[in-house]
């Protein structure tokens, strides 16, 4: 049978497993934390640190990344499958996800999610609960879309991206690497790379680490 280990035992990391479990194809699920002294109560045992991964190759066969840090998750992602793991992408059976979409490995998408037709979720993406994803949207490595994100149709995000809680992105808008775009804003042109946009509709207050 499958056994799955999540890397990082936080609140991201207890809607991972919630989400793989309510799967149905994991036989066992297990947790490493950095902190995993501190880890106490939870529904799945926290076996140890992160680097105890590698000690759990020959028991656990597939493994997760729950950590926020897109750049950080895809990095781990990549160093567990180069070492033998296999990395899954983890569904909630009540999302809804076109037959003509490409989920990458690596990726999560929780509960009340739609992912339609010609979708691409690239390597290691968080699609968190609710969102849309229309036809045609392509969304680069590492990307996380927030609780309610709406892409409409053509989206194009950019590797390492973080869209804000409630962000509504109309339809054949890029939105380039590295980027972020706050809570509820309601993004109407193409943003440049390392970005921050907030607001209704949106617009760029820092590039680069300075303010615009």
């Amino acid at each position: 049978m499958n056994k799955l280990l999540i890397i990082g035992a936080g609140g991201h990391g207890k809607v991972v497993a919630d989400t793989a479990q309510a799967s149905g194809k994991w036989s066992s699920i297990a947790f490493l934390d950095d902190q995993h002294i501190l880890k106490k109560n939870y529904p799945f045992p926290v076996l140890g640190d992160i680097e105890h991964a590698f000690k759990c190759v020959k028991d656990y066969n597939y493994i997760a990344v729950a950590i926020g840090d897109n750049q950080r998750r895809v990095n781990l992602l990549k160093k567990f499958k180069d070492f033998g793991f296999k990395l899954p992408a983890i569904i909630h059976p009540s999302a809804v996800i076109s037959k003509y979409s490409i989920i990458d490995e690596g990726s999560v998408i929780f509960a009340n999610c739609v992912i339609n037709a010609n979708a691409v979720i690239s390597f290691g993406c968080i699609i968190n609960t609710a969102c849309t994803v229309d036809h045609d949207c392509i969304l680069g490595a590492g990307v996380h879309l927030s609780p309610g994100v709406n892409l409409a149709g053509g989206v194009r995000i950019g590797d390492f991206c973080w869209i804000g809680i409630g962000a509504t992105i109309i339809q054949q808008i890029t939105i380039d690497q590295e980027s972020i775009v706050g809570a509820g804003a309601v993004i109407i042109e193409n943003v440049p790379s390392t970005s921050t946009v907030v607001g209704v509709p949106g617009r760029v207050i820092k590039r680069f680490n300075n303010e615009v």
